[in-house]
């Protein structure tokens, strides 16, 4: 059956309308088809289906992550500013010295609200752009299978298992990727200014932190 002229020209003709749906199939070569024993590391995952523009969208969503998770560490420093100038505020002064630390915080929120919408919506982009791209290479391999690969597999399940899989892989290329990046900068960048403030009750408080790191784990395995 898999040598019918008629099957393989239907064949070919469904393949090409697939790669007329993507302008860069021409330059893709046979290295992107799927085998059922190969794995594919996350990284070459963020690669391999993206272009240039994906990869812009990808670079802004890391950048812009970066400042959402440098803006929490930032506003502890302007609050604490802000405590500061309402123990020593003069009531008959002439300045209010805490005018200048409302508008910083002002300026840390806007920051805050434009960092975490454009990396949400960069990450968003990134991933519907690899998942649009990964059904295409996904359904243009299966077209290069011979019938007996149609006759081991359930043709009811073809459609759905596509789109389970390129859903799951949409949800990895999301925005936890910035969620990974906004908590790792807000960790470090959080140390960084605690022991650049105030290192002597750094050390006291960093003694704690084995204990909030067990509560994590336990909270975390109790959801």
């Amino acid at each position: 059956m898999s040598g019918d002229p008629k099957t393989a020209e239907l064949q070919e003709s469904i393949a090409k309308a697939v790669k007329s749906y993507d302008p860069n199939a021409e330059e893709r070569d046979e290295s992107l088809e799927f085998h059922e024993t190969e794995a594919v590391g996350f990284c070459e995952m963020l690669t391999r289906f993206s272009d240039g523009c994906d990869k812009a969208m990808m670079y802004m969503g890391f950048i812009w992550s970066f400042l959402f998770g440098a803006s929490m560490p930032g506003f502890c420093i302007v609050f604490g500013e802000l405590v500061d100038d309402m123990g020593t505020m003069d009531p008959g002064g002439g300045k209010n010295p805490m005018k200048d630390n409302f508008v910083m915080m002002v300026y840390v929120a806007v920051l805050a609200f434009v960092s975490s919408a454009l990396y949400i919506s960069g990450f968003s982009v990134f991933s519907e752009s690899v998942q649009y791209k990964l059904k295409i290479e996904y359904l243009s391999a299966c077209l290069m299978k011979d019938a007996a690969f149609y006759d081991e597999q359930n043709p009811n399940e073809m459609a759905s298992k596509i789109n389970k899989e390129a859903a799951a892989v949409r949800r990895g290329c999301s925005e936890k990727i910035g969620n990974v990046t906004m908590s790792t900068s807000m960790f470090l960048l959080g140390f960084v200014a605690a022991f650049y403030f105030g290192w002597i009750y750094s050390l006291i408080l960093l003694a704690g932190l084995p204990f909030i790191a067990c509560v994590g784990i336990l909270f975390g395995m109790s959801m």
